[in-house]
């Protein structure tokens, strides 16, 4: 990030003061920690693609260094976890929520800076891959997968990847309140990413690109747990979009300067037209510290590895600046 504005700075102190910002001693282990786990993702990825993976890379000229995708794809397999954790949830359907996590911002990410990059977006997943990806049904993204070709191919590959762990875990088939949640958010997440990308940058569009990939990959949790009460499920439904919502700030607070020079919505300048610096800052270190406590009143943080329990702190830290001195 580039230098901070005296805004960021206040934010960046206040959530500092609430506990959000790691030392750099805790950054330094959590991030080398997620970068072993993006890593293992990464090969999965080029297994996954195949003779493909040199197509796709070969397109990147943002993302090119290996480091970059083992950062995209640990944060995503560490955020799934964070997010299952005040679930009831096996190791091995543990795992396979951490992949789902890999894959979805993966290509979220991905398509953003490809089409940033001046790719049209229907060369990097075309409608009519997303519509097949979802299926999930193999013979169907198989045959797909035949007959598309170059960055369509592989990215709808990833996305069936993600729909195909996803029928995989045993309540796939029977929670259909889950389900349609999670699927109607998955089509809002990629029409407001097409919008996006053909000039329609509105608050709406913006805070359901940055807020539901995190609903998203929150939601398959509740396809994997033994048990299911509506009204558990509601309840962590409406942690989960507090989550994404605090997520839309943060990347909205450290993206000001870059928004403001590319002309694109920010919804931290635009409460900032509207209402006092201090109001906004509090607003969100409130979001933040109802997320925490959300989480903290609902794990048994004893039991739970450290790298999961400060992904939460580790992500603001990021957004602002990185850490502090020890």
């Amino acid at each position: 990030m580039s230098q901070q504005s005296e805004f960021q700075q206040r934010l960046t102190a206040e959530l500092d003061e609430a506990g959000f910002i790691l030392s750099t001693a805790e950054w330094r282990e959590w991030f080398v920690d997620v970068m072993d786990l993006g890593a293992r993702q990464y090969e999965r990825i080029r297994d996954l693609l195949g003779s493909d993976w040199e197509d796709v890379t070969s397109h990147f000229r943002r993302v090119r260094r290996e480091e970059h995708h083992h950062g995209l794809l640990g944060y995503g397999f560490i955020t799934a976890k964070y997010l299952a954790a005040p679930l009831d949830i096996s190791p091995e359907n543990d795992e396979r929520l951490g992949r789902l996590g890999a894959n979805m911002i993966y290509l979220v990410a991905h398509f953003d800076w490809l089409v940033d990059d001046g790719y049209d977006h229907r060369r990097v997943m075309s409608k009519m891959g997303q519509m097949v990806a979802m299926t999930g049904i193999r013979p169907l993204t198989s045959l797909y997968d035949y007959f598309a070709s170059g960055l369509d191919r592989c990215f709808t590959r990833i996305f069936a990847d993600y729909y195909h762990e996803l029928k995989a875990l045993p309540h796939a088939g029977d929670r259909s309140e889950v389900r349609q949640t999670h699927d109607e958010m998955v089509e809002e997440m990629c029409r407001a990413e097409r919008a996006s990308v053909t000039g329609v940058d509105t608050a709406e569009t913006n805070r359901i690109t940055s807020s539901y990939p995190f609903v998203v990959i929150g939601l398959p949790a509740w396809l994997a747990t033994p048990t299911f009460r509506t009204d558990r499920y509601r309840v962590h439904l409406d942690w989960l979009e507090e989550f994404g919502r605090l997520l839309w700030f943060m990347d909205d607070a450290a993206d000001i300067h870059e928004d403001r020079r590319e002309g694109f919505y920010n919804e931290v300048t635009a409460r900032l037209k509207r209402e006092r610096d201090e109001a906004v800052i509090d607003d969100i270190v409130s979001c933040a510290e109802q997320v925490r406590s959300g989480w903290s009143s609902r794990v048994d943080e004893s039991a739970c590895p450290d790298l999961v329990a400060k992904t939460l702190a580790a992500r603001v830290t990021k957004w602002m600046g990185g850490p502090r001195a020890d």
